[in-house]
C-alpha cells in the first residue's frame, strides 16, 4: 500500500514503527534509510529523544 504522509492511517503505522523501533532500541535499523530523519523528529515532538541522543553518543554519531 501507498499513503499521503498526511494520511491518517500512515501516520499511525509509522508512529507505531517508530515507537517500537524506540522501545527496544534498534536506532540502526532506521539510520541509514530515508526514514531516519522523521522518525528522529517524531522522537523530538513527542518528547522521548533522549534514548536516541544517547545511543548517538554512545557510538559516536553525532556531530557538531
Amino acid at each position: 500500500m501507498q499513503f499521503e504522509p498526511d494520511d491518517p492511517t500512515y501516520q499511525d503505522i509509522t508512529a507505531t514503527t517508530y515507537e517500537a523501533v524506540d522501545m527496544a532500541q534498534h536506532y540502526s535499523v532506521l539510520r541509514s534509510t530515508r526514514h531516519f530523519g522523521p522518525f528522529a523528529f517524531h522522537l523530538a515532538w513527542n518528547r522521548s529523544v533522549d534514548n536516541l541522543l544517547l545511543d548517538l553518543i554512545h557510538t559516536d554519531r553525532y556531530t557538531l
